[in-house]
Parts: structure tokens; sequence; C-alpha cells
């Protein structure tokens, strides 16, 4: 008797006989001349203003897609008709979902890739969409799209599109967490679990300084924040924050060596964002705070500059004072400030540099643990970075 092997076939792991014999190229083949030619079809559809008619075979439709199972049998109005209507879809589209269904093979095209998914997601066809969204993550995301493409995972569900932009975005964020493209697409539910990641490859000024940008724009969206703060603005002297690209040498404080290696990705991102010459009143700051929690508690204040905390953070109002405060006194005071392997003193893994810095600036003593590479439930082991 031959024992089982495990093959891998389309990345579906499972165990066959060794005398199995697997024909799937005859089976899809034999298939697809089945559609192509309707024989035996037991329902038609009517598709798109052109009435384009789709032979089809219920069984085989419903064996894919429990959206057509539920319409074809399970006693809707369209179980008992031979011809349905489907005015609202597109004729090609529809026609590369029904083609897929019998043969497993799609020819995928950008321009038509999302009309896909949403038709799949319609139909509950999952393996199509998540095929699709791996492709898509894998050959058209880049900066200018990532932001647009992981909203669009996110409503339809695709959750092999929305991993590739997650990580992208992760990874590319200091070009994307600036742009215009991220301040006005971007909704809090995404940005929380990006800015808590220490994956996230932002020193924590430039994190503070992205969440300003993101929670502006929200403020200058909500009509009755917008009019609050047109009639509360004042001049200004000092900003009411200082992004690393737009001060002067003179003007910018001094910061860690880690985000001096920052400058020119900082720099960059200037020409796509907007800069205020006002400083917010006191209901412009509130506004602007209650946008921004629990967001801005993500901000490992520890890892930015004390001066930077007074001069950068602090004229915000989104912080409150004492945590502020407590920032300062954990790189000064010998008494332990946060409990040990506490968020706030954990590094992401892009902020080694910032870590060391730090350390070597503050004296190490056994009482206040100092970001010590294992970490107390979280995911990452900085041990291995």
């Amino acid at each position: 008797m031959s024992m089982p092997r495990r093959v891998r076939r389309g990345g579906d792991k499972r165990d066959i006989d060794s005398n199995t014999l697997e024909l799937e190229c005859s089976l899809c083949k034999a298939w697809g001349e089945l559609y192509e030619t309707g024989l035996h079809s037991d329902v038609t559809f009517t598709v798109g203003r052109a009435n384009k008619e789709f032979k089809a075979h219920k069984l085989v439709l419903a064996t894919h897609s429990s959206t057509f199972r539920a319409m074809l049998y399970n006693g809707m109005e369209e179980s008992s008709k031979s011809v349905i209507p489907l005015p609202e879809h597109d004729c090609d589209v529809f026609e590369l979902l029904l083609k897929f269904m019998y043969t497993g093979q799609v020819k995928l095209h950008k321009d038509i890739v999302r009309n896909l998914i949403i038709l799949a997601d319609y139909y509950a066809v999952e393996i199509l969409k998540e095929s699709i969204g791996e492709w898509i993550g894998k050959t058209l995301i880049d900066r200018n799209n990532v932001c647009d493409y992981i909203v669009f995972a996110s409503n339809h569900n695709v959750h092999s599109l929305y991993k590739h932009c997650y990580r992208f975005m992760l990874g590319n964020a200091k070009d994307i967490f600036f742009s215009a493209e991220f301040r006005n697409s971007i909704p809090y539910e995404i940005l929380e679990k990006m800015v808590a990641s220490d994956d996230l490859n932002l020193t924590e000024l430039e994190l503070f300084n992205s969440l300003i940008l993101w929670g502006e724009s929200r403020v200058e969206l909500s009509p009755h924040c917008r009019t609050a703060l047109s009639h509360n603005i004042v001049d200004h002297t000092t900003p009411p924050y200082v992004s690393l690209s737009e001060s002067s040498d003179d003007e910018r404080p001094r910061a860690t060596k880690a985000e001096n290696s920052s400058q020119t990705n900082m720099n960059r991102s200037s020409n796509q964002t907007d800069t205020h010459d006002t400083v917010m009143s006191p209901e412009g700051s509130q506004a602007l705070r209650t946008i921004l929690e629990p967001l801005i508690s993500h901000v490992r204040l520890p890892f930015i500059d004390p001066e930077q905390l007074i001069e950068c953070v602090k004229p915000t109002g989104v912080i409150d004072h004492s945590k502020i405060l407590q920032a300062i006194s954990y790189h000064i005071s010998k008494k332990p400030i946060y409990p040990p392997h506490h968020v706030q003193i954990r590094p992401r893994k892009n902020t080694i540099e910032t870590r060391y810095t730090l350390m070597k600036n503050r004296e190490p003593h056994k009482s206040q643990p100092f970001l010590h590479s294992e970490t107390a439930g979280g995911e990452d082991d900085s041990s291995s970075w």
C-alpha cells in the first residue's frame, strides 16, 4: 500500500494517494468548452444596457458562489426564471467572472481589476477576489496609489490586497504619511492600526507632525469645526508645530541623530503639504485634540528630544502637559517613570539609532530599565532586529 504524499497546487496543500491521477488542466478545458458552447445550459443572463446574453449552468454557478446558490436554488424570484436580467453589471466584467467559474482562469488588466473585485465581492467568489488582490499588491501598488487601494481593500474586504498595502505603507511612511492623498483618504480605523505598529518607519516627531496634518484636514472637513477655527485663529510668531521640513536651521530644535537622518525625506514631503501661518486658539486646539484622540497616544514621547517636546509638541495643545513632562522627566530622572516594557519606551524597528542615542545621553541604572531588547506583550522581538 502506497503512502500518501503531500503536493501543492495553486497554494493548496492536501494529502492525496500516490496512485491518484490529477487532470485539472483537462477538466478546466472541458468546462471551458461547456461555457463557450452553452451546451445543456439552463439559465441565461441578459447583462448591461445592451442586454448581452450569457448562457450558463445553475449548478456550476451555485458551486462557486453562495450568492448564485441563494438566487437560483433557495426559492428566490430568479430561481423560477430561465432568463435573468442584470442591467446593473458591465458585460465585459461579468464575462470574466463567468469564465473564471468555469475555467479557473482570468486575464487581468489594471483598468478592469477594481470592477472585477467589486463583482466578485457581490457574488461572494472569494477565491477570485483574493487572487486579484494578491496580483494588485504585487504588481500595481506604489506610493501614489497605495492610499486609494488600501481604502478600496477595506471597503470590499480584500484581505490579500489590504495586507500588501498595509506593509507597503508602514515601510514607506516617510513619503506616504505627508502626502495629500494620505491626509484626505485614510480613515481613522486604518490609521490607528498603523500608528500603533512597531514596524512603522517614522521617527516619533515625524509621526506626531503627520498626525497633526491629518487631524487638521479632518477639522477642515467638519463644517462646525471649520467655523470655530475661522473665527479663532490668531497671528503667530511661532508655528503651532515645527516640522523638520519647514523650519530653518536657526529655528529648528536640536534633534537626535536618527531624526536628523530623516531630513531628506521630510524636505521632500514638505512639497506635498500645506503649511500654516497661524496658531490655533484654545477652541481650535480642542477641536483638533478631539479628532486625534486616541491616535496621538500612540506617539512614543520618550523618543522625542526634550527640547523638541517643548518647542514642537507642547504648543499644539493636543497632548496633556503632564504626559510631556513625564517624557522629559524620563530623560533626566533617576527614578522609574514608566513601568518596565511600557509601550511608550518600546522602540519601533526603525528607531535603533534613536534608542542608542538616548541611551548614550542617559546614565543607565538598575531601577529604570531603559528600552530593553525584550518586549513584553508586543509582537516583535527587538533582539532579532
